[in-house]
């Protein structure tokens, strides 16, 4: 299960016409600014390093963010190894920030179709994490405190099966009702607040 994503203003009236003359700006070096400051904040700096990669030189492989990684280090600092960047994509594809396609090459070549896939970060994605509290706090007024934990779980952390989500709601909540979690997670489901992966 994932948090569906917090939707933008509706069309018509001033949110909207501020969204639409921001959201271009967003997308520029400041826009990849932000969100790189976004995940290295929720996240840390392998994540963050890996991320700005993505989201400026587009969809990437495995070789090819090692590479950029070493040729754009810093030079007092370790340019990040395989493991940090390979920990990095799993966290960034855990949250649903990292899009995940097979490499065009392994259409050619049937033994590299497990192998090759490239990796994507669109900064609108990472930036809708800062409407996270505005959704929590939809969420509790809305729906309530069960709603609010189930909801707090899966967005802290990112895909998460409905056992992992009831344990962590009966461990904030001990006193609630297994059916009441069992009949607010429905809730969340059929009001689209969260769904399916």
């Amino acid at each position: 299960l994932v948090a569906a994503p917090p939707p933008a203003p509706r069309a018509g009236g001033l949110a909207s016409a501020m969204w639409s003359c921001v959201a271009p700006a967003l997308s520029s070096e400041i826009g990849v600014k932000l969100a790189a400051d976004i995940l290295e904040d929720h996240f840390g700096p392998s994540v963050a390093i890996v991320g700005t990669l993505l989201m400026q030189r587009g969809a990437l492989s495995v070789q090819e963010l090692l590479r950029y990684c070493a040729d754009e280090h810093d030079p007092g600092q370790e340019p990040l190894r395989f493991h940090h960047v390979r920990n990095a994509l799993l966290t960034l594809v855990q949250h649903c920030l990292a899009t995940v396609t097979p490499h065009p090459i392994t259409a050619q070549n049937e033994a590299l179709r497990g192998i090759l896939y490239l990796y994507s970060v669109k900064v609108d994605d990472v930036l809708s994490r800062l409407r996270y509290p505005h959704f929590m706090e939809h969420c509790y007024w809305f729906f309530g405190d069960v709603c609010a934990e189930a909801m707090s779980a899966v967005l802290r952390y990112g895909r998460a099966t409905k056992a992992h989500v009831d344990s962590e709601v009966r461990r904030r909540l001990p006193e609630v009702d297994p059916r009441e979690i069992d009949e607010e997670f429905s809730r969340l489901l059929k009001e689209q607040l969260i769904r399916p992966v």
